[in-house]
């Protein structure tokens, strides 16, 4: 492979096995055409000659991962299944706990910390049949674009070596277009299951907020657990198929967060046809520019959806302000973000600048940097004025999605860009954005109304870079949303 690959490692060797869908290796292993242990080393192997460039999985845990696969296959011939997922290997990313494997949440100070305990949607994964055998890069803190870890290093786009996988599941991303792992499973405040799906050419879900319990995730030991608001944890995979699979095995309520609903998943009512579909899409958010790549390929799809039957039409929802939406997205997560802060920044009056510099130094002076300083000034007031706004931005997006069935945007204003310095801005057809602004405007903002947003690759870059689009659909209508999605794919054919 070289840095300029136009596809990831792999798909023109004899190792066909590691880029298959975790169902059909599901099936062939309740066949007995491959055993588990065959499947693991196959990715094992994958990881052992990629991984040295691409950097994506950072921990590995190979013995215990061998003798689960033993037992998969023990489990197996005595005609025991243990779930759909039986003897599937697979990486989880590096801010979810895994009991006595490596954990660092992308924090310097946990870089050796061994829980003692899974978080929840490892124990459904591992309850459904999955065998975790290793952990994904992560930026610092978990947040950021790109995938810069403070001990593990950077993370590169199998596509392109010379650009990001995306963040903050870059890693998640990359071993799944590598063929390190046939799922993954993403967290996303702010574009963190998208961008990197959109960057990598996969296929992700960001769930209804609420619908799948965070329990075990960047839970730090002598922390109050304070993110409680715009996070959504999903699956990532290389077919729709699979996320119908897997999101159903992660739904519902659990005994450490207590305020996650019991979710039934119901095949009834399901989509079969486009033909009749209202579809709106819209090519820009924010006055924030996509590059012309962008542009077509979401034409392109749009005409496609037209000729399937669709009734399409460029719709913006006009009562959902992004520009507000910006603002509340920052003075949320910067307010539930004073926990977590070193006493000598939570103390004023090192609280009334402290974080200015500090989010102006991550990022850029950008309209997200400034309002998560603000929000990290807040009092409870201004807290509970931030959460009141939210909810008419929800009611805003609500509306407008009961209106048409899917709305269409891009995920970013290009398709992955080449590493770089947090905060250097990105060109978009030669004009220069703000770094953070070109990224949040399109992922923070649409994260506030908490609906479940699918992204699926519709084509590529002229330079052979995938690029995604995120399909919406109304809160609670995961299920319908990726029977949308799933009808849409055979229409992309872009690979």
């Amino acid at each position: 492979m070289t840095e300029s690959a136009t596809q990831p490692p792999g798909n023109n060797t004899n190792t066909e096995l590691v880029f298959k869908e975790a169902r059909e290796i599901a099936q062939l292993i309740r066949n007995r055409e491959y055993s588990a242990v065959e499947v693991l080393e196959a990715h094992l192997a994958q990881i052992e000659k990629y991984n040295g460039e691409i950097n994506a999985v950072v921990t590995l845990d190979v013995g215990g991962a061998i003798a689960q696969a033993k037992a998969a296959d023990a489990a197996l011939s005595r005609g025991e299944v243990w779930g759909p997922l039986h003897g599937v290997p697979m990486t989880i990313k590096d801010s979810y706990e895994t009991q006595g494997m490596r954990t660092t949440f992308g924090i310097p100070a946990t870089a050796n910390y061994i829980p003692s305990q899974d978080a929840t949607v490892v124990t459904k994964l591992r309850q459904a049949g999955a065998i975790i055998f290793g952990k994904t890069n992560v930026p610092i803190n978990c947040y950021d674009w790109q995938c810069q870890h403070p001990n593990f290093g950077r993370t590169n786009n199998p596509w392109n070596l010379n650009c990001t996988p995306g963040g903050s599941s870059g890693g998640a991303g990359a071993a799944l277009a590598a063929g390190f792992t046939p799922l993954e499973v993403g967290s996303d405040v702010g574009g963190s299951i998208r961008v990197p799906a959109h960057f990598c050419g996969v296929f992700g879900i960001r769930p209804t907020e609420g619908s799948v319990s965070g329990a075990g995730h960047i839970r730090m030991a002598g922390y109050p657990r304070s993110m409680r608001n715009l996070l959504a944890y999903g699956p990532m995979a290389r077919s729709i198929a699979d996320l119908k699979l897997v999101l159903p095995l992660l739904l519902g309520s659990d005994l450490q967060q207590w305020e996650i609903p019991p979710m039934p998943w119901s095949n009834d009512n399901q989509v079969e046809s486009l033909r009749g579909l209202k579809v709106a899409w819209t090519e820009e958010l924010g006055n924030v520019p996509v590059c012309d790549d962008t542009k077509n390929c979401l034409q392109n799809l749009v005409s496609k959806l037209s000729d399937a039957g669709c009734e399409v039409a460029a719709v913006t929802p006009t009562e959902f302000n992004f520009t507000e939406a910006l603002q509340v997205w920052g003075h949320i997560q910067g307010f539930e973000a004073i926990p977590l802060l070193p006493k000598l920044i939570r103390v004023t009056p090192l609280r009334r600048f402290l974080p200015h510099l500090y989010w102006r130094h991550f990022f850029d002076a950008s309209p997200i940097s400034s309002s998560l300083a603000s929000g990290m000034e807040m009092d409870a007031h201004g807290y509970f004025e931030a959460l009141t706004k939210r909810d008419k931005l929800i009611a805003a997006m609500e509306k407008f999605l009961c209106e048409w069935d899917i709305w269409l945007c891009p995920v970013a204003p290009t398709p992955a860009f080449t590493h770089r310095r947090r905060g250097t801005p990105i060109e978009v057809n030669g004009q220069k954005i703000s770094y953070s602004l070109a990224m949040s405007m399109y992922n923070n903002t649409t994260a506030v109304a908490g609906n479940p947003i699918v992204t699926l690759p519709m084509g590529k870059s002229r330079s052979g870079l995938p690029i995604g689009v995120q399909v919406h659909g109304k809160r609670w209508s995961d299920a319908r949303l990726l029977d949308i999605a799933q009808l849409i794919t055979p229409l992309l054919r872009w690979i």
